[in-house]
């Protein structure tokens, strides 16, 4: 009588095993399941592209003897350019008023690229503020019109040309998007057939801002060229 006993409590214990088992056993399941979805995951991160404007070697080839710098001659009637600074007049009807500047030197080909600093946009003039950087032919309008060739980054995030305007596709967000005082803005003109080819780009403060944009056909050089209101650069 006693095997019977016997076969009860073992019968017992392993009831009892059989009911705690179920409970380990899904917790080792669901920490092997998590690895391999985190590696996963972590698979999917998408990379950050490469970036195809690379820096040049050393171009030891003929140099112009030109000094490349804001034109005073031209730029517009209420602009001032002094000391590397781009300026205008602000009282009155001026404040209104669309003032540029374009460079003293302009390219047909090659790998270009300049750039310009924001020091300060008019307090209280929200909506009149706005600045502009990029390219245009020495026929064009010093504040572009429609059928001219230019090639401008504005910020109201989109680009213009003559013939179009074009939304940015901005990685930033937040109050970090645009233009602000203290950025260093820089165009890169690409008028080759490497990298960005017929493009040109858009860096902020040494980072990639919007992507390449194509450049408008032309066999006329193509000058450095900033438009602006309410602000000094």
């Amino acid at each position: 009588r006693k095997v019977p006993h016997t076969i009860t409590a073992m019968t017992a214990a392993e009831e009892k095993v059989e009911t705690v088992a179920p409970t380990e056993e899904p917790e080792q399941a669901s920490a092997g399941a998590s690895e391999p979805l985190a590696k996963k995951a972590k698979s999917e991160v998408p990379e950050e592209p490469k970036e195809l404007e690379q820096d040049e070697e050393e171009d030891k080839g003929p140099r112009t003897k030109a000094v490349a710098k804001l034109n005073p001659s031209d730029s517009t009637m209420d602009s001032i350019v002094a000391g590397g600074v781009l300026s205008g007049l602000s009282s009155d009807i001026f404040a209104v008023c669309k003032k540029a500047a374009r460079g003293s030197v302009g390219v047909k080909g090659g790998r270009y690229y300049f750039e310009i600093k924001p020091l300060e946009f008019g307090v209280g003039m929200h909506g009149l503020k706005m600045l502009a950087v990029g390219v245009s032919t020495s026929s064009a309008s010093l504040v572009p019109k429609d059928g001219e060739t230019f090639a401008l980054f504005h910020s109201d995030s989109h680009f213009y040309t003559g013939d179009q305007r074009q939304p940015l596709q901005i990685k930033e967000r937040g109050e970090a998007r645009g233009f602000h005082a203290g950025d260093v803005l820089g165009v890169l003109l690409n008028a080759t057939d490497k990298g960005h080819a017929k493009s040109i780009s858009l860096f902020k403060n040494g980072k990639r801002f919007a992507g390449a944009m194509p450049l408008p056909g032309t066999t006329d050089a193509r000058v450095p060229h900033v438009v602006f209101r309410c602000a000094n650069v």
